[in-house]
């Protein structure tokens, strides 16, 4: 009678899952499920964020806060990296434009003009005889310096465009950029204006032209990027001063952001995006990471509804087509089958002189058993390190 040995792996289980960091070489950081929190800090870090705090570490993905350009968010990471549900809660230390204006006075800066840009504050001013642009964090933080000309009692374009942006006017389109007068284009709200402006700022003349189109609803969001050839598109901050949304474009995943009009101003390169899986490739996916008792319930165009167990816990798990993570649900623990019922399986079947097999590590060395029916080690091997 041929001996049936059945194996019982003793090895501990861990999750592990990768993010890419983005930068100009990115590198691939793997952090654990269970204890990884320096390392999901570091990879938020890379994404620009500060002052972040992991508030839960689940399964598939991390919950978290975290500071971007003086606000505060509330988000998740999930376990391809993507960090969606991004909420505003707050601001980190914002302060106001009239503040901007004394720190910059304080460095010696006058005849200084201050706008909101991009949740960046976007400032003109004069220093002895020349003339800056300076970019600041919403907490104050000077990011850029650059001259843009000489301080003469004359306002440049930009001087300019920065008062009317003040005045509540947007989409400032220079038709006319010579003195003695200036002529622009500008919307205030949905009326589009044309504007004759003199070389302090003053505008002398105005003439309505024509209506621009509203602020977007941002559930158009996706449909605005479709058009555009984006596909894949999930709408990771839905709130002003501008929108972002993550999405595939040919193989590269994106970070597209967009103004309150939905004109993109930022496409930035992330990392790149996965081909469809079958549902024999998401089982080999969680096989490989310790699940065990896998079943795919269900399998079509949207995804994959799966059930598996997990460190004795019965999960019914959710993946895209493309195997990201959706959402997972615990439906309680994984009851094992005792050996005495696989014995006498086994038995029913027509099997005898039935012994099993296990393998674990002790002090980092690995050793397989071999038990008889009743439990007791009959053969003992030593196999090598762990």
């Amino acid at each position: 009678m041929r001996r049936i040995k059945p194996r019982y792996a003793l090895a501990g289980l861990a999750m592990m899952f990768s993010l890419l960091v983005a930068g100009a070489a990115p590198a691939q950081i793997k952090f654990e499920i269970e204890g990884g929190e320096q390392l999901a800090v570091a990879y938020l870090e890379s994404r620009g964020f500060t002052q972040i705090k992991i508030i839960a570490n689940e399964l598939f993905q991390v919950r978290a806060e975290g500071c971007k350009d003086g606000v505060r968010y509330r988000f998740r990471v999930r376990i391809d990296g993507r960090i969606f549900d991004l909420r505003k809660i707050g601001n980190c230390g914002a302060i106001t434009k009239a503040q901007v204006r004394q720190i910059l006075q304080k460095q010696g800066y006058r005849r200084i003009d201050v706008a909101m840009q991009n949740n960046r504050y976007v400032a003109f001013g004069c220093k002895q005889a020349d003339r800056y642009r300076l970019v600041l964090r919403l907490d104050g933080k000077i990011l850029d310096t650059r001259r843009v000309g000489t301080c003469g009692d004359v306002l440049s374009p930009g001087d300019v465009a920065a008062r009317l942006r003040e005045q509540g006017f947007d989409r400032i389109d220079f038709t006319d950029n010579q003195l003695p007068n200036y002529v622009a284009t500008a919307c205030l709200g949905e009326v589009k204006f044309e504007l004759v402006i003199d070389g302090q700022g003053n505008i002398k003349r105005e003439r309505r032209i024509g209506r621009c189109t509203p602020p977007i609803d941002p559930r158009d969001i996706v449909s605005i990027l479709q058009r555009q050839g984006y596909s894949r598109i999930e709408v990771i901050d839905s709130h002003l001063p501008r929108y972002v949304a993550e999405a595939c474009k040919g193989n590269k995943h994106v970070e597209v952001t967009l103004d309150r009009f939905g004109r993109i101003t930022k496409v930035s390169t992330i990392g790149t995006c996965k081909p469809k899986l079958s549902a024999e490739q998401i089982a080999e996916i969680l096989e490989r990471r310790g699940f065990l008792r896998i079943h795919i319930v269900k399998a079509d165009a949207e995804g994959y509804t799966v059930d598996a167990c997990y460190k004795r816990r019965n999960l019914r798990m959710m993946f895209n087509i493309y195997g990201d993570f959706v959402s997972e649900r615990d439906r309680g623990p994984c009851v094992s089958r005792r050996v005495s019922e696989v014995l006498k399986e086994l038995r029913d079947l027509g099997y005898s002189e039935l012994t099993l097999e296990a393998e674990g590590c002790r002090a980092n060395r690995r050793e397989r058993f071999e038990l008889d029916e009743l439990g007791d080690t009959v053969k003992r091997e030593r196999l090598g390190g762990c």
